[in-house]
């Protein structure tokens, strides 16, 4: 009995270990795809959809969120032995969001959010 069950926690590891593998590498394709359609105009109507949103929302700092991408994915991908990966995203998102507000802060002179959100979607539209 014991040895069966030693093959199926075995098993049940080793498919657990996979499934994060596969996770991470999606997170990474991802990545990837979203920086492609941020430096080429060629990515067809995805692309130009996922660049128009990315600036918007973000403004330069889009430029770092495939960055942020590729780097949870390799968190995923790397690390075996410990089950941290979640915080770990958590940690990274939250110093994007910290750049993304230190880059914001320079804009003193607008006031309010939506005025915010209108210059960022006319910059947004002529790149």
């Amino acid at each position: 009995m014991n040895k069966t069950q030693s093959k199926k926690k075995r098993k049940k590891t080793t498919i657990k270990q996979f499934n994060k593998d596969i996770i991470g590498s999606v997170i990474v394709a991802v990545g990837i795809i979203w920086m492609i359609s941020l430096f080429s105009f060629q990515m067809g109507l995805i692309g130009s959809l996922l660049r128009g949103v990315t600036f918007l929302l973000m403004g330069f700092g889009g430029y770092f969120f495939p960055l942020v991408l590729i780097g949870v994915g390799i968190i995923f991908i790397m690390d075996r032995f410990n089950n941290k990966e979640l915080e770990k995203s958590v940690i990274i998102l939250v110093i994007l969001v910290s750049i993304l507000i230190f880059l914001d802060g320079r804009n003193i002179e607008v006031r309010g959010f939506l005025d915010r959100m209108k210059i960022a979607n006319a910059l947004s539209l002529s790149n």
